[in-house]
């Protein structure tokens, strides 16, 4: 394998690795995705500087970041309930409803701990498109066209999918 990896050849290469039930083949890597997140949250939380400012955008980022690295390690745990084929607990069910609720309402060196969480987030995405059928280039390239569109219409820092 080469060094550098096309977003297909690298799908590929890493789907090998997919080890959970079939029958979880989309909840197992969005479980995996948001703990991968989450770790990658913590360790961003670790190089975010402290604000005295408990109202200012720093502590808004911190407390965020925080809460996505807790989201993070009980999707890790209900992601290896799920894999290894035990029963979630009464927590974990009543998290996962609450998670489910709540989703519907930097740029690291490569082989740094941050760059190495965003390779291992990478796995989860491209099972979690491979899942559905799709491919990576596909999916980067609908994002381009849909960047692009957003550049020419001035709505880059909106919000919303469909703006």
């Amino acid at each position: 394998m080469s060094d550098t990896l096309t977003m297909n050849a690298y799908q590929t290469a890493a789907g090998a690795f997919a080890r959970y039930p079939r029958e979880a083949k989309l909840t197992y890597p969005i479980l995996g995705l948001v703990g991968e997140v989450g770790e990658l949250a913590a360790k961003l939380l670790e190089l975010a500087p402290e604000t005295d400012d408990d109202h200012g955008l720093g502590a808004t980022v911190r407390g965020i970041l925080d809460e996505m690295a807790a989201i993070g390690r009980v999707a890790e745990r209900a992601k290896k309930e799920v894999r290894d084929g035990n029963s979630m607990t009464d927590e974990d069910k009543a998290w996962s409803v609450a998670f489910w609720q709540a989703a519907a309402s930097a740029t690291p060196v490569p082989g740094s701990p941050i760059g190495k969480e965003l390779g291992d987030a990478q796995w989860y995405v491209g099972k979690t498109a491979g899942d559905l059928g799709l491919t990576l280039g596909a999916v980067g390239q609908v994002n381009v066209d849909k960047l692009t569109d957003r550049a020419e219409r001035q709505v880059l820092s909106g919000s919303g999918d469909e703006r």
